[in-house]
């Protein structure tokens, strides 16, 4: 595997960003909290289904407090439209008290200090890193498959 030096990464996000200073996501997302929720209802599941489960979810309950307080059950009422919705309630409600006690509610401005934290499954830090990659380039996965 090619690893980029420190130096050349942040070339890299000079580039991007002088490309796309305005950089979107296909994620519906309120906050830096909501952007990772949806982050993990969108393992194995569309964007289009995140955001249409997520739509009402982020109008009461946008903050860990506010997650914790809807409770397991009633979150699953909002994303049961999503495969492992059960699990991803679980991993939610979790992540929600992580925050509250570990980071006084709020997303860590160093990732790894959060993937260290929830002791992620891999697949969760690579999709944030494409999601926002794919917010820089302003491309979407369809744009991305049909390149294929």
């Amino acid at each position: 595997m090619f690893l980029l030096q420190q130096e050349e990464i942040k070339e890299v996000f000079e580039r991007l960003k002088k490309e796309n200073p305005n950089p979107t996501s296909e994620l519906k997302w309120t906050n830096s909290f909501t952007l990772l929720v949806s982050v993990v209802l969108s393992a194995q599941a569309t964007d289009k289904s995140v955001n249409k489960a997520t739509e009402s979810l982020y109008k009461i309950a946008d903050t860990p407090q506010k997650i914790l307080s809807l409770g397991e059950d009633n979150l699953i009422s909002y994303i049961k439209s999503i495969g492992l919705y059960k699990s991803k309630a679980k991993h939610i409600i979790e992540l929600s008290k992580m925050l509250i006690s570990e980071f006084d509610s709020k997303i860590p401005d160093n990732l790894e200090d959060l993937i260290n934290n929830i002791k992620s499954k891999r697949y969760t830090h690579s999709r944030i890193q494409r999601i926002l990659l794919y917010a820089m380039l302003n491309i979407t996965k369809k744009d991305i498959q049909d390149s294929y």
